[in-house]
């Protein structure tokens, strides 16, 4: 579809010619290109995004003297203040959750290697600072779970560093020092100091942000290996491709199109927990103060990205008997260990292969990582108790037996010698284990398994599992280059089918009725999560339609195949579901 007659078109080429869009110094990459797979940063970018708008307008209201009566006061007195703060919320899940999908994503193809160490190295320190950034926030709430995070992180520090150091000509307690500058001895004044950090971190996290982006300007995606054939060269996509598509509109208008739908995505989420009540205190969108009905139903707890580190303070067979460091060894792989092993992954794997079976014990450290992860998240959300060693030594050696022994099978497949009889009955058996072990102690008379410690195994042997599939689907078979077109389409823009005008009207409405019913009909305070669930319904709708101009736009590239070109837009069916639900 070309623009170039009549008024708009001649304000277009106007603006075009002033504001230089055909010269923008962004790195190009072909129309094929355009997919999730090499957009997930553009996920954690829009959601930080988010966050930051949400955030700046909640200070608006913020009282760091009286936290828990201002944001009382925003959530029951405030027109769409309990959409801002919930929205706040549900956009810092939405970054750290997509920020472990990329950083995933870039680990499994290698696009930590030669030129890209910087944008990995850099990546992963924003992770770790938005974390941080991440927890200050949690904490200025001043609810219970506040409270007792603050309560619970002070412990972990003071238990792990309580070693004694000079600062100036006073002797301190490390942890204790260290306490006191985050959270300040004078607990009148700790929610001002909580403040300065929470908004000293999230500009350092801007400008991490920042300095990611331009490193990656710098080198772009890295070549997709159906081009490479899992090499680690070319390094590049060269810019003199003629299947680039331009930077203004086509890239502009497919990062809109992500930002807005995950804004529409993030909202509903929000609206979606509003509507559900209290499910779970990790997932509950609101503070919870103390005298009310969920606070009988929460437990202490950190805010859930720290939950694993939380449940590794729990087995106390890990403490050292140090004096006022018992609990450093924990300190040390729950805080320290993850970050340095992920920064120093690129100088570790010096292959020049990017296949994912080339470099078997990076896979298997990275896919461990992840799954420990997630199995201590949920194992420390289900519940507290006694672990004994040889339960807590299954749970951790099931999955690392698992994925060791499926690497290694897939590699001896993948080479040619055959599948590998002793690798395939090592996995075979650690399935068959995980499932039954749970069951031998009340077969012997014993103790049963609680079954958090049971669900966590089983946890651990699905994702393992997952992952394994995951590495077949993307490697066994897929070694050597794609025959597949990458130029994109025959350059004659595709007919608009009349499905795909039809879609365009539907959401033009959704769009004009959402917005006039939520300007007009709903009040915001008496309704709070039908609000939210207009609100994005609205946001979804609007992506929607500029999803369609940029898929007429790029038809040239990438031909229309009427309404299964738009599988996407079945999100509007979920999000009108959520509207009657809060209604």
């Amino acid at each position: 579809m070309a623009i170039g007659r009549g008024l708009v078109g001649r304000v277009w080429e106007w603006i075009r010619e002033r504001a230089g869009l055909d010269r923008l110094p962004f790195f190009r990459v072909p129309y094929n290109y355009m997919s999730l797979s090499f957009w997930l940063g553009a996920i954690v970018a829009a959601s930080f995004m988010l966050l930051a708008i949400t955030g700046l307008l909640l200070l608006f209201y913020y009282d760091p003297g009286d936290p828990v009566g201002s944001n009382k006061e925003l959530i029951e007195n405030k027109p769409f203040g309990r959409f801002l703060l919930t929205t706040h919320l549900y956009a810092a899940h939405a970054m750290l959750l997509s920020a472990i999908v990329h950083m995933f994503r870039n680990f499994i193809v290698g696009a930590y290697k030669k030129p890209r160490e910087l944008v990995w190295i850099v990546g992963v320190i924003t992770g770790f600072i938005a974390l941080q950034a991440a927890f200050f926030g949690y904490s200025l709430l001043g609810d219970r779970i506040a409270q007792e995070a603050i309560a619970i992180g002070t412990g972990l520090v003071e238990q792990s560093l309580g070693i004694m150091v000079k600062i100036g000509d006073t002797t301190v307690e490390l942890g204790k020092f260290l306490v006191a500058l985050a959270f300040d001895v004078d607990e009148e004044a700790r929610y001002y100091r909580l403040l300065a950090l929470h908004i000293i971190m999230a500009t350092l996290l801007f400008l991490l942000f920042a300095l990611h982006f331009g490193l990656f300007e710098q080198h772009g995606p890295q070549p997709s290996h159906e081009e490479t054939g899992w090499k680690t060269e070319p390094e590049r996509i060269s810019q003199d491709r003629p299947d680039l598509a331009p930077w203004f509109p086509v890239n502009f208008m497919y990062i809109l199109v992500i930002t807005l739908g995950i804004w529409g995505v993030i909202v509903l989420a929000s609206a979606a927990s509003q509507a559900a009540g209290f499910v779970h205190q990790l997932l509950y969108p609101l503070p919870i103060y103390e005298g009310t009905e969920v606070a009988e139903l929460a437990r202490p707890m950190p805010p859930w990205f720290l939950v694993y580190a939380f449940k590794l303070f729990q087995l106390d067979f890990l403490y050292v008997d140090i004096p006022g460091m018992s609990a450093i060894l924990v300190f040390l792989i729950s805080l320290v260990l993850p970050p340095l092993v992920l920064i120093l992954i690129p100088f570790l794997d010096r292959s020049k292969s990017t296949h994912p079976l080339d470099r078997p014990k990076t896979i298997i450290m990275g896919g461990l990582l992840l799954i420990y992860f997630w199995q201590l998240t949920v194992w420390g959300a289900l519940g507290l108790g006694y672990h004994s060693k040889w339960f807590t030594a299954a749970i951790f050696l099931v999955p690392l037996l698992i994925v060791s022994s499926g690497v290694y099978l897939m590699r001896s497949v993948r080479s040619g010698s055959g599948a590998s009889p002793v690798l395939g009955l090592t996995l075979i058996a650690t399935v068959i284990v995980a499932f039954i072990l749970p069951l031998l102690p009340r077969l012997f008379g014993q103790r049963a398994v609680s079954w958090p410690d049971a669900a966590t195994l089983f946890l651990g042997t699905a994702l393992s599992i997952g992952y394994l599939g995951l590495l077949a689907s993307m490697t066994l078979g897929g070694g050597k280059s794609s025959e597949k077109k990458l130029a994109g389409g025959s350059g004659a823009p595709s007919e608009i089918p009349l499905s795909v005008l039809v879609l365009a009207i539907i959401e033009l409405a959704i769009v004009i009725y959402s917005g006039t019913f939520l300007a007009t009909a709903v009040d915001p305070v008496s309704q709070p999560a039908l609000s939210s669930a207009l609100a994005g319904l609205m946001l979804l709708a609007v992506a929607g339609l500029l999803h369609i101009v940029y898929r007429v736009v790029v038809s040239d590239k990438i031909p229309l195949h009427g309404l299964s070109s738009f599988k996407s837009h079945a999100l509007l069916v979920i999000a009108l579901l959520v509207v009657a639900a809060a209604a």
